[in-house]
C-alpha cells in the first residue's frame, strides 16, 4: 500500500459529507466522529480509495488526535485547581478543535498546505496574545506531532 504523496490537490469540499463543525466547538471531539469527518472528506473528493482509508487512519488520523487527547488531558491536569479553569480549557478545546479541522486534508492536498493552515492559526492566537501557558503548550504540542505525522 503507497503512502500519501504530498502532491494531491483537493479543490472543492465533498457536498454531501457529514461535517462536524470543529470551528466553533468548545467540547471534544470523540476519536470515531473525527475518524468519519476525514475520511468522508477525503473519499468524498475521491483522492482516497476504499483501500488507503486503513493507512490514512492507523498512520495519520490515529497518532494525531492522541496527541490532541494528550493535550486536554495534560491541561487538565495543570488547570487543576485554578480559578476559572472551565472557562480556560474550553477555549484552549476550541483551539485545537480549530488545528485539528485542518488535519481532514490530510491525502487530499499539499502536506504544506494542512502545516501551513495551522501555523497561520498559531501565529494568529500569539499574535492576539496567548492568555496562558497551558494554550501554548497545548497547542505546540498538536502542531509538532501535526508535523511528524503529515512529513514522515
Amino acid at each position: 500500500m503507497e503512502a500519501f504523496s504530498g502532491d494531491l490537490v483537493g479543490l472543492n469540499q465533498p457536498e454531501n459529507s457529514n461535517q462536524v463543525d470543529l470551528n466553533d466547538s468548545t467540547e471534544q471531539i470523540g476519536e470515531n466522529n473525527y475518524l468519519e469527518l476525514c475520511v468522508n472528506y477525503s473519499t468524498g473528493l475521491g483522492w482516497i480509495k476504499e483501500n488507503q482509508i486503513p493507512l490514512l487512519k492507523e498512520n495519520y488520523l490515529k497518532p494525531i488526535y492522541a496527541a490532541y487527547c494528550k493535550a486536554i488531558d495534560d491541561v487538565k491536569n495543570g488547570l487543576n485547581g485554578e480559578q476559572d479553569h472551565e472557562r480556560i480549557l474550553k477555549n484552549i478545546v476550541k483551539l485545537l478543535n480549530k488545528m485539528l479541522f485542518y488535519t481532514r486534508r490530510i491525502g487530499v492536498t499539499d502536506r504544506g498546505n494542512i502545516y501551513k493552515g495551522i501555523m497561520d492559526l498559531y501565529d494568529w492566537t500569539t499574535r492576539k496574545a496567548i492568555s496562558n501557558e497551558y494554550e501554548e503548550y497545548a497547542m505546540a504540542l498538536l502542531m509538532q506531532v501535526v508535523r511528524d505525522v503529515i512529513f514522515q
